[in-house]
């Protein structure tokens, strides 16, 4: 981790556990707050009741949420779905620590596979650093119709796409 996030924020009061219903006001805060085309209420309560498939985990930083990822572990792929750090907590190296979570949580799946924004520099150059190749482009993926880069990264040593 970085120095920055060592000299501001106490490791030892951040928590990352499973997202609860009752997490969902201060997860769509960060969300509104994140992207121009935020996931509603239903959405995250369709992953945290009703997806078998999903792992969906808040970063809580002195009981208040700071963060958070909804993964989804699909056949033997597993795919980051959406992440945020709150504006407030940018900067202080938790997106790549929350990242480096779902990364460890990766560890049993032959791929990590995920979609970002082809100008969210800050993302492509954290996920660069960590391994990830641009495999190739989506043409319109998000709603005001940028185009995403699909990322890969192989977890397990010998496996080609």
């Amino acid at each position: 981790m970085s120095g920055i996030l060592k000299e501001h924020i106490d490791l030892e009061a951040i928590q990352i556990r499973p997202m609860r219903i009752g997490d969902l006001d201060q997860v769509l805060a960060i969300e509104e707050k994140s992207f121009s085309n935020p996931w509603k209420r239903d959405h995250f309560l369709y992953e945290i009741k009703n997806n078998k498939l999903s792992e969906s985990i808040v970063m809580e930083y002195n009981g208040q949420i700071i963060g958070y990822a909804i993964c989804w572990h699909l056949f033997e792929e597993f795919h980051l779905a959406n992440i945020a750090i709150a504006p407030e907590y940018r900067g202080l190296g938790l997106g790549e620590y929350l990242f480096d979570y779902t990364l460890s949580r990766a560890q049993n799946e032959q791929y990590y596979v995920l979609e970002v924004r082809v100008n969210n520099l800050p993302a492509l150059k954290l996920y660069q650093k960590k391994g990830f190749s641009i495999l190739f482009t989506r043409k319109n993926y998000y709603p005001d119709g940028e185009d995403a880069f699909v990322m890969v990264k192989h977890m397990k040593s010998g496996d080609n796409v």
